[in-house]
Order: C-alpha cells, then structure tokens, then sequence
C-alpha cells in the first residue's frame, strides 16, 4: 500500500494538496490533520478511490463551508457497483469535479445521489469514461428554498459496448436554480444513451430549470440517444430542455488538415474544443495531465 500511496502522489498530486486515499469506501490515509469526508470543511481537498468491490461512499460539506472538492476514482475493479450520498448542508458552497473510469473492462455501476439544503450552491463538473459497459444514474434534489446547481458533465464511450446515463434533477423548494449541460462523445463502434429527467414538484414557486445535451459521434457506426424529459407540477416556474447531436463537421476537417494537420490531429483538436467548457476549468498540473492522457487514449 505504500508503493501505491507514493505512486499516486507522483501521479496526480501537488506538493501542497491536501488529500484523502480511499479504499472501498473507508479512509486508508491521507495529509495530517487526516480529513474526515462525512464533515468536510473550508479549503481544498482531493479524493483519491481505489475501489475493488461493491462499495457505499458519503461525503458531506458542513453548513456554510465553502469548499473544493476533486474526486478520482483512479482504480475500478471489474464487475462493481459504487453508491455515493452526497449532500450539501445549508449555506454550503461547493466547487466540486469527479473523474470516474472503469480502466480495468467489465460491468461498472455508479449510483448517486446529492442533495441541496438551503441556500447550498453546487457548481459540479464530471468527466466519464468507460472502457467496460458502463450503468450511470444521479439523482439530485434541491430540497432547501435558494438552492442551485450548475452542472456539466462530459461522457466519453468509446469501449464497444453499451453506456447508459440517467439524470434526474428534482426542484422541491421555492426559488431554486438548476442548470446542467452534457457532453456525450462516441466512437468505436459504442453506443451511449442519456436520459435526463427535469422535475419540479407542487409548490416549488420561483423555480428555474435547464438542461442540454449535445452529442458527438466520430465515427460511421456508434449511437448516441438522447432522451430529455420533464415534469412540471407547478405554474410558477421556468423549464427548459434540449438536444443536439451529430458527426465532426467535414467542413471543419477540411479547413485544419489544409493547413497542415493529420486527420487525426484534426479531429482531436476538434473534439478538445468540443470538451473545453469542462477542460478549461481544471487547474494546470498533475491532474489536467493524467485527465488528458486518459482522453486522447479514448477518443
């Protein structure tokens, strides 16, 4: 375990972060003081997961804290299922970024679930890829008058096999705001599915609800499906849901190949752009790397 942890901190940390290794859920070690995840506090911390048999993982931002919080699942075992209760207590402001892959193949199941007390504010962004068949769902509820989430998500299939994504977003208190936007790239004969599912509960007054999914697919043969839907149980409210989906554009091929690059490089570079409203946000470092190394292995 100790080659692991040194090999982790030279993989993805910087000298000064502070961090959490977990394995299956339980806390292995980590920067002293040592953090307790069901009690986060101010400041930054990343969570590093290597989880190897079904595991249940809480995490918690106490009331007021304003804190940032990376989450790498950096080794998923074949065949597992990961559950994840999250929430925000009121006043909590989050700066939240989850990276999960099934490097090692198989059946991979993440279940989560966050929830928003009042006058929580989540900004959450999470990147996805899976070399296995992959089952994906999140619940989220905003259940405390003033709570927002602005969310993107960018979903990468290219393992041949079948993704499927299900969001649901529920408003349950007056005056909350939600935004989320996903990113779905497929290639490799793949085939990735994305619901997302926008409801807004009676007596959830002053409410805004948005959701968007755009689509890439690279090559002749994969599938995106994309299946928007809302549920509207209160007049007083704002809702609204879109999707776009199509192949790189042959015009945008030909003008980056004119001046010089591969097909390949070209496409890259257009996928990379496609992607920047997530990328553009990580920090330079250790961790924009390993995530970069891990895309253009994908795509």
């Amino acid at each position: 375990m100790i080659r692991m942890e040194e090999k982790l901190k030279t993989k993805m940390l910087e000298g000064s972060d502070r961090y959490l290794l977990m394995i299956n859920g339980k806390v292995e070690d980590g920067s002293k003081p040592l953090i307790d995840p069901k009690a986060l506090g101010n400041g930054e911390v990343k969570i590093i997961h290597i989880v190897n048999e079904n595991t249940k993982i809480k995490l918690r931002v106490e009331g007021g804290a304003k804190a940032s919080i990376t989450e790498i699942f950096y080794e998923v075992g074949p065949n597992v299922n990961v559950e994840t209760d999250f929430e925000a207590e009121a006043g909590a402001c989050v700066d939240y970024f989850s990276f999960k892959n099934n490097q090692t193949g198989g059946n991979a199941g993440f279940a989560c679930e966050m929830r928003l007390e009042k006058d929580a504010n989540l900004t959450s962004r999470n990147l996805v890829i899976g070399q296995g068949q992959m089952n994906f769902s999140q619940n989220i509820y905003l259940q405390g008058k003033n709570a927002r989430l602005e969310m993107k998500n960018v979903i990468i299939n290219s393992s041949s096999k079948i993704h499927d994504y299900r969001f649901f977003i529920t408003h349950k208190a007056e005056q909350t705001v939600s935004q989320m936007t996903n990113f779905g790239i497929c290639n490799r004969l793949s085939k990735l599915n994305i619901a997302t599912d926008g409801i807004i509960v009676k007596g959830a007054k002053g409410t805004d609800l948005k959701q968007k999914n755009k689509g890439l697919i690279l090559d002749e043969k994969s599938v995106i499906a994309a299946s928007p839907w809302l549920e509207i149980n209160e007049h007083d409210c704002l809702a609204s849901h879109g999707a776009s989906i199509g192949a790189i554009d042959d015009d945008e091929l030909y003008y980056l190949m004119s001046r010089g690059l591969t097909r390949e490089q070209s496409e890259k570079l257009i996928v990379g752009g496609f992607m920047n409203p997530l990328l553009s946000e990580v920090p330079e470092g250790k961790l924009r790397q390993y995530l970069l190394e891990w895309i253009d292995a994908s795509i």
